[in-house]
C-alpha cells in the first residue's frame, strides 16, 4: 500500500470529475461511472457514479442525458477547512498531521489536542484525537472520528459511542453544515462523555484468561493475523513486558535483533484485570506495529464492537 504520512497540506489539489467512456466497436459509448481526475498530475484517482447518464427517449428515440446526483464529490480541502473552523470557534488548539493514500484518492486528516484530557483512571490521561476521513474512490465515506491518545504510550484510541463518530455516503443529500454541527456538538461533550465511558471499562472486572479468549476469537474469526494476535496476548498476559515485544527496526526496516520500542512509561498501569487495561494491550499493538493507518482504523472499529458488548454484559 503506498501510504504517506505527512505534514503540510498536500491534499489541496485542483480535482475534476469527468465522463468515462469505453470504445465498443470503434465508438466511444458513455459509461455509468465518472472518474475524478487530479488536474495538476493528470492522474484519475477514483471511479464515482454517473452524475448524468444517456437514456433512449422511446417516444422520438433520441438521447438525452440524465441527472442522477447519485454521488457528491467533497473535496478533502473543503472538509478540513470546515472543520479548522468549527475547532477554532471552540477555542481549542490542535497539532495536525495527514495522511494520504491513492495518489489522493483517500485522506485521513488527524487533529491532535494535548491541551484536551481526561483520566479515566488516577494517573492515566487520554488527549483528545479527531480524525477527519474522505475519498474520491468510493473507498471511504466522508465524516469524522473522535477519540483519544493515551499518553504514557500514545497508543491511539477509538470512542465506543455514536454520538462521537459520523461517516455519512458521499449521496446527494450529504450535508457539510450537518456534519460540522454534530463534531462541535461531541468536542463540547467529550470530556465528560469520555472519560465516563473509559471509566466503565476499567470499572468491567475481567480474568485474564477472558481477555485471553477474547484475542484469540479475533484471530480465529480472520479479523486479524496470528502474528498480531500473539503480540497482543504477550502484553495482555504480561504487561511488564510491553516495552518488549514491539522490535526497533533499522533505516532499511529490518528489525534489529534484541533491540526493542520503549511503549509504556510506567507498565504498572495495565497490571490490573479489566476492560480498560484489555483495550489497551490491543491499541498497543495497532498503534506502534501496524504501519497502516487503515487498517488500524478498521481493527479498531472491530475490536470496539466486541467490547462495546462485553460492558452490556452480552
Amino acid at each position: 500500500m503506498n501510504e504517506t504520512e505527512v505534514k503540510r497540506e498536500i491534499f489541496d489539489f485542483p480535482i475534476e470529475r469527468l465522463p468515462s467512456y469505453v470504445n465498443v466497436g470503434g465508438t466511444q459509448v458513455k459509461t455509468k461511472r465518472d472518474c475524478i481526475v487530479r488536474t495538476d498530475t493528470k492522474k484519475i484517482i477514483g471511479y464515482v457514479s454517473a452524475e448524468t447518464i444517456e437514456k433512449v427517449n422511446r417516444l422520438n428515440g433520441t438521447i438525452e442525458n440524465v441527472n442522477r446526483g447519485y454521488y457528491k464529490v467533497v473535496p478533502h480541502m473543503e472538509l478540513v477547512t470546515e472543520a479548522r473552523q468549527a475547532i477554532g470557534e471552540l477555542g481549542v488548539v490542535p497539532k495536525e498531521t495527514s495522511y494520504m493514500l491513492h495518489e489522493g484518492g483517500r485522506l485521513y486528516h488527524q487533529f491532535d489536542f494535548p491541551g484536551e484530557t481526561i483520566a479515566p483512571v488516577p494517573n492515566d490521561l487520554v488527549s483528545m484525537r479527531l480524525t477527519l476521513v474522505n475519498s474520491y474512490d468510493l473507498s471511504r465515506p466522508c465524516g469524522w472520528e473522535l477519540g483519544g491518545l493515551r499518553l504514557v504510550c500514545t497508543n491511539g484510541l477509538v470512542a465506543f459511542k455514536r454520538a462521537f463518530f459520523e461517516m455519512r455516503k458521499h449521496a446527494g443529500s450529504f450535508s457539510m453544515d450537518h456534519t460540522i454541527k454534530n463534531l462541535k456538538n461531541a468536542i463540547i461533550t467529550f470530556k465528560g462523555d469520555m472519560r465516563d465511558y473509559y471509566a466503565q471499562l476499567a470499572d468491567t472486572d475481567i480474568a485474564t484468561s477472558t481477555g485471553t479468549e477474547v484475542i484469540t476469537e479475533m484471530v480465529h474469526k480472520g479479523y486479524m493475523p496470528e502474528k498480531y494476535g500473539k503480540l497482543i496476548e504477550e502484553v495482555w498476559e504480561h504487561p511488564e513486558r510491553a516495552n518488549s515485544v514491539i522490535p526497533e527496526v533499522d533505516s532499511k526496516g529490518k528489525a534489529i535483533e534484541g533491540s526493542y520500542v520503549t511503549v509504556m512509561e510506567d507498565v504498572s498501569l495495565d497490571k490490573a484485570r479489566n476492560l480498560w487495561t484489555l483495550y489497551n494491550a490491543f491499541t498497543l499493538i495497532l498503534t506502534h506495529y501496524i504501519v497502516s493507518i487503515e487498517v488500524r482504523m478498521k481493527l479498531h472499529a472491530i475490536v470496539q464492537t466486541k467490547l462495546n458488548a462485553m460492558v452490556k454484559g452480552r
